[in-house]
């Protein structure tokens, strides 16, 4: 979606029996992506020291050694407090990439990786297509320490009208987050949310949109390569005309 995303390339190959199983059949080349979240704690220095996979997600537990491995393995941007590098905790999502090269090996590294405070509650925007195909827009907030967003301001990029972008604003304004910390206490996240709107089925791409290059406060503890963004919030409207529900026209 952002073309300003990064990849980290972790060299590691896997002979796993949940991967052997399915060697057999897959070809050369062949790339699986799994979507990786959890809480990762990461040092002064920018290693991960602790990483608690979300118990709800869908990393095959016996990737879980090895992802933990290459995440320690990889250099963070620590937080800071006060001016001075500090220990953080923050919710890390991503993908977990899967290469095959031949037989039963296997390349392993990340993709999109961000580090951030966990959404708990979301609503999502009751925003009407119109004729235009497809909508895109951004809403910039700060969670507080109290998980709170505030401070929200929502950004046309294609195609929003004031409409998308008001109903936008008092959705995020319902959402709830646990947020990161640094040095062992809450501290608020500037955050920017790129919403697309697009007229398609589930199982199509949704369309790529150009989003404008966005930065992390240096305050904040990052990713390899990570932006000011956090993952998008993509809407499918699947049936013809306005999405039920919405009271709004261009």
């Amino acid at each position: 979606m952002n073309p300003w995303f990064r990849s980290i390339a972790c060299a590691c190959l896997l002979w796993l029996p949940y991967l052997s199983a399915q060697a057999a059949d897959a070809p050369a080349g062949e790339v699986r992506k799994l979507p990786l979240a959890g809480w990762v704690e990461v040092s002064a220095q920018g290693r991960v020291t602790a990483f608690e996979p979300d118990p709800a997600g869908k990393l095959p537990s016996v990737l879980q050694p090895t992802v933990e491995e290459q995440l320690k393995a990889s250099l963070f941007r620590p937080g800071s407090r006060d001016g001075r590098p500090a220990p953080s905790r923050s919710w890390l999502t991503g993908h977990v990439v899967l290469r095959h090269l031949q037989g039963d090996d296997y390349h392993l590294g990340f993709d999109e990786l961000r580090l951030g405070p966990k959404p708990l509650l979301r609503e999502t925007p009751r925003l009407a297509l119109g004729t235009q195909d497809p909508i895109a827009l951004v809403v910039a907030f700060t969670v507080t320490p109290e998980g709170v967003p505030a401070e929200i301001e929502a950004q046309d990029v294609l195609h929003a009208t004031r409409a998308h972008l008001g109903v936008a604003r008092l959705a995020i304004a319902r959402w709830r987050f646990e947020p990161e910390q640094v040095g062992g206490e809450p501290v608020p996240s500037a955050v920017r949310l790129p919403i697309v709107l697009a007229k398609t089925s589930f199982d199509a791409p949704m369309p790529a949109v150009g989003f404008p290059p966005a930065t992390l406060p240096e305050a904040r503890p990052a990713a390899p390569g990570q932006d000011g963004y956090l993952p998008a919030l993509e809407i499918r409207a699947v049936r013809r005309g306005t999405p039920r529900g919405d009271g709004f026209q261009d």
